[in-house]
């Protein structure tokens, strides 16, 4: 009998140490399930951190290379268009009211209805005579946005002009309404701005017909991201 008991006591001192063991293996395959689940989880974030990155490069490459191409087209197109007597003129003419806009922006049919109805431009008499006007008419048409390939913010917004449609204004254009309708109106009616036809005040190269995002800045507002 007695030497049962202590055969009892020592098996059970051996069981007790090998549950023991094997419930300590089992918390350390755990920790270092976990640890290396921690460690994947970390790799995988970084790499998509770095894909991110990379991809955000890349784009930034991309617009920058629009940009570059974009500002070379239009000083090719301004060595031609500003040493034109036709473009100096129209320069002098209209810029001295209001921006100068770029004539891609709008259609010939709108240009063409624009210059029949002078007498009344948005209630201001800028009629013209003669030569002048002739040269004014000739530059407009010669430049719109269906007497040649544009591109950017030209393209949309002639895209957006519907065959029915004869806008006199830019800002009439589906387009324009499209990208300027979530800025608010206390934004535009500012003393820095006062107008949405004033182009300038937010899209800093407006005067080189460059109007992407990365150049709009709002005064009291900032940089502009939609």
């Amino acid at each position: 009998m007695k030497k049962y008991l202590i055969f009892v006591i020592v098996a059970g001192v051996f069981l007790g140490s090998g549950v023991s063991i094997i419930a300590d293996d089992d918390e350390y395959k755990r920790d270092r399930i976990k640890k290396e689940r921690s460690i994947y989880e970390q790799k995988h974030e970084y790499r998509l951190k770095s894909r991110y990155a990379e991809d955000n490069e890349h784009e930034d490459d991309e617009n920058d290379e629009d940009d570059y191409k974009e500002s070379k087209r239009i000083k090719k197109y301004e060595n031609v268009t500003k040493t034109s007597q036709e473009y100096r003129l129209y320069k002098e003419e209209c810029g001295s009211c209001h921006m100068a806009y770029q004539p891609e922006f709008l259609l010939k049919r709108s240009w063409e209805k624009m210059m029949q109805t002078l007498e009344d431009h948005f209630g201001t008499d800028a009629s013209l005579e003669g030569e002048e006007y002739k040269k004014v008419y000739e530059y407009l048409m010669k430049n719109a946005a269906d007497s040649k390939r544009v591109r950017g913010e030209f393209k949309e917004i002639a895209k957006s002009i519907a065959g029915y449609e004869t806008p006199l204004r830019i800002s009439e254009t589906y387009y324009f309404k499209k990208e300027h309708r979530k800025i608010p109106a206390e934004l535009v009616t500012q003393k820095e701005v006062k107008s949405i036809a004033n182009c300038g005040a937010c899209h800093k190269r407006a005067q080189d017909g460059i109007y992407s995002e990365r150049d709009i800045f709002i005064p009291n507002y900032g940089k502009w991201d939609d």
